[in-house]
Formats: C-alpha cells, sequence, structure tokens
C-alpha cells in the first residue's frame, strides 16, 4: 500500500537523516521498506530511547546508580509481554549503564568536558534538507571538537567501516557548517562553532564485550566534505526516485533481518 505517502514537487529538496542515507547506501530497498512499511522493534527502540536519556542527563559526577534511577523511572512506560523479558532486558541495561560510567571516567581522565548534548541541526542543500540530532559534544584540553554518538545495539561496524561512515560524516558536516537551523541556546553553539574537529566516533555500550567499543572517524577534509555533499544530492535524487535499487548480495540475501528479504521469494505457481 502508499498509503500515506505522497506525490513530491520536482523542485521539492528531499528529507534526509543521517541513518538514512546509511540505510540507503546499504540498501534502497531496505531503505524504503523500513520508512514506509513501519517499523518493527518498539520494546527494543523504548529501551534505547531510555539509555540515550540516561546519556544525556549524566553530569560530571554521574554513578551507576545514578544512571539507574533515571533508567528505572522512564522503565514503567515500556509495555512487555511477559515479566521475564523485562528482567532480561533490564539485566541487560544494567551492563550499558556501567560501560558508560567506564566511558565517562574515561572521557574524564583524558581532560574532556562535555559542552553539550541532544544538540539538533538542519544541513540545507541545493535538492536536500539533513536534519539531525548529535548525542554529545565534548571539547578537550586543546580546544578541540570530539562528537559521540551513543549506540545500544548488539553489533559494532568495522574500523573501516567507520572510516565512511555516513552518520559520522553527517554530525561532522553540522558542525562544520557551524550547526545550521540549531534550537541550542546561543551560548551552547558558541562553545563548539569554529573550534578545531578532533574526532567523531560512535559509543557501543550493547556488544558482548566486556567494555564499551568505539569506532572512531578523523576530521574530513575540505575535499571530503565536499564529496560527502555531493553524496547527499545523489541520495536525494536516489530517494526521490520511481525505482529503488536492491543490493542482493550484500544486503537483502546475506542479511537475515533484511526487511527486503521476502520481497525477493518468488512467487509460488501451482
Amino acid at each position: 500500500s502508499a498509503e500515506g505517502i505522497r506525490e513530491m514537487s520536482p523542485d521539492e529538496p528531499v528529507r534526509v537523516s543521517p541513518s538514512g542515507v546509511e540505510y540507503f547506501d546499504t540498501c534502497g530497498l531496505g531503505w524504503f521498506l523500513d520508512r514506509y512499511r513501519g517499523r518493527e522493534g518498539a520494546v527494543s527502540a523504548g529501551v534505547g530511547t531510555i539509555v540515550h536519556a540516561a546519556f544525556e542527563r549524566a553530569g560530571d559526577d554521574a554513578s551507576v546508580e545514578s544512571l539507574a534511577q533515571i533508567v528505572d523511572d522512564g522503565w514503567t512506560n515500556l509495555t512487555f509481554d511477559v515479566d521475564w523479558e523485562s528482567r532480561w532486558r533490564r539485566s541487560k541495561v544494567q551492563g550499558m549503564l556501567e560501560k558508560l560510567i567506564s566511558y565517562l571516567d574515561h572521557v574524564r581522565a583524558e581532560q574532556r568536558r562535555r559542552v553539550a548534548a541532544e544538540i539538533d541541526f538542519c544541513v540545507e542543500g541545493e535538492s536536500f534538507v539533513l536534519p539531525g540530532t548529535i548525542d554529545r559534544i565534548e571539547v578537550d584540553s586543546d580546544n578541540r571538537v570530539h562528537i559521540i554518538d551513543l549506540k545500544t545495539s548488539r553489533n559494532a561496524i568495522t574500523r573501516d567501516e567507520a572510516k565512511t561512515n555516513p552518520q559520522l560524516m553527517s554530525y561532522q558536516l553540522a558542525v562544520l557548517d557551524g550547526l545550521p537551523g540549531s534550537s541550542a541556546d546561543a551560548a551552547v553553539q558558541d562553545r563548539i562553532v569554529g573550534l578545531e574537529l578532533a574526532q567523531a566516533g560512535l559509543l557501543y555500550v550493547g556488544t558482548s564485550a566486556k567494555g564499551y567499543v568505539v569506532r572512531i572517524q578523523e576530521p574530513l577534509t575540505a575535499e571530503q566534505r565536499a564529496a560527502f555533499r555531493a553524496h547527499l544530492h545523489e541520495v536525494a535524487e536516489g530517494m526521490s526516485a520511481a525505482e529503488c535499487v536492491a543490493r542482493l548480495e550484500s544486503h537483502c540475501v546475506s542479511t537475515g533481518y533484511a526487511p527486503c528479504r521476502i520481497h525477493l521469494v518468488p512467487a509460488v505457481t501451482e
């Protein structure tokens, strides 16, 4: 069904998101189905939102206990089919909180300070609009910016994949452009805009590793920044096209949970 999908004007900029760019690069068909069929995994998404809230509100004196209180306050808003699932997921989250505190201890040891959390932006191009939210921005003792995106997923991308990760590139572009469209206080933006970028990183706290896992992306060069803008234009054109490309070998067939897999099964005939 195409219900809820409206026809766009040819001159209307396409709204893309940092995660949407990453998914579209992986598989156009998978992106389309995920975007328009309705998302699954409401409980998992809710748990992730609660952990993000704890990370957002974590102050310099944060402890596992203080973060656990934030989680418990939001836990009652989640609906589980059975009690054991609630207990099982809550135990998993406890491990995530311990990893978060370990990360925050590392940040303090590195003499980095948080200057912003959940800071929004909206980068605009000729053919696209790229809104997003950066989970956390830190500044080190050399006044360099560190961009952090929190992940609660079980699997981390590889170090090589992080080098060209579209989400991190989107966040870098937003900071380098001066956080356009941000609703953050001017004083907060002033502490970030114009400073040198040190790195952007994905912080994983939900993997099977004993500690947190970080995947780093080095600062974009001027050439990489221009190339990524051009890529966003290509993505916007692809998202507004009449057809979506399915990446059979690299996604649809090889990835067991891909939403596009079922749509590639040949029809059964008598």
